[in-house]
């Protein structure tokens, strides 16, 4: 498997990014989702994940997230024990503001006490592929 694999798989209607966050990742993420047919020019579901094996700490980060206007996605409890935080925000970004976005949230994670996981990026409208976006 290359090592473009490990960075990018694509679940269902979502690419899932889960690595580093660098700012060439995210051109590269761009890149191969304009090439895939997305138009990164619209809005899209951004979805941003946390992860700490402290539910509570977690709940912290949904309630400033609220206030800059993410919407909660889900808190569950994942195969290690440990627990993951779905936010999401319909948006359209950047490569450059999405590696802001992510510099940002990751100090938002640190400063609570948990890991920030990356993101994923999707259809607004769940029941279409991302490639369908209006």
């Amino acid at each position: 498997m290359d090592k473009d694999q490990h960075l990018i798989k694509v679940i269902g209607n979502l690419f899932c990014i889960k690595f580093m966050i660098t700012i060439e990742s995210i051109m590269d993420t761009f890149t191969k989702m304009t090439n895939k047919g997305v138009n990164v020019n619209k809005k899209l579901l951004w979805g941003y994940f946390f992860v700490s094996s402290q539910k509570e700490y977690l709940k912290k980060i949904i309630e400033l997230l609220k206030e800059k206007k993410y919407t909660y996605n889900n808190l569950y409890q994942n195969d290690t024990g440990s627990y993951t935080l779905n936010m999401e925000k319909i948006e359209t970004n950047t490569p450059n503001s999405l590696f802001s976005k992510c510099e940002e949230l990751n100090q938002i994670a640190n400063s609570c006490g948990v890991s920030y996981d990356g993101y994923d990026v999707g259809n607004p409208d769940r029941n279409k592929p991302i490639t369908e976006v209006v």
